[in-house]
């Protein structure tokens, strides 16, 4: 799940009533999977270091994320038309900076 979107451990159904939280960690252990890493979005070299970790891992990993999507706020400003950021061609240098954004 990316976050941006209802799931199971928010406490509510699909359509905003109230629903049992569901323990995400408790459930990626409970089919086996050893390595669990539970991070905060806001954290992001953290993000990073687990995402790297969980990919580099032998087996099953999962990297839980607490807290809401960093992209969100550019998304909602795409979806009214407003850019988040661009470059100013007369400035850009081509160094490929803006694509590590």
């Amino acid at each position: 799940m990316t976050g941006a979107q209802p799931h199971a451990s928010s406490g509510k159904t699909l359509k905003g009533k109230p629903a049992p939280k569901l323990n995400l960690e408790a459930l990626a252990r409970s089919v086996g999977v050893q390595k669990v890493q539970v991070v905060d979005t806001w954290q992001r070299k953290e993000v990073g270091r687990a995402i790297r970790s969980a990919l580099a891992y032998a087996g099953p990993a999962v990297v839980i994320a607490r807290g809401p999507c960093q992209r969100l706020p550019e998304m909602r400003m795409s979806e009214r038309g407003a850019l988040p950021y661009f470059v100013d061609e007369s400035l850009c240098t081509k160094c490929d900076a803006c694509f590590k954004v």
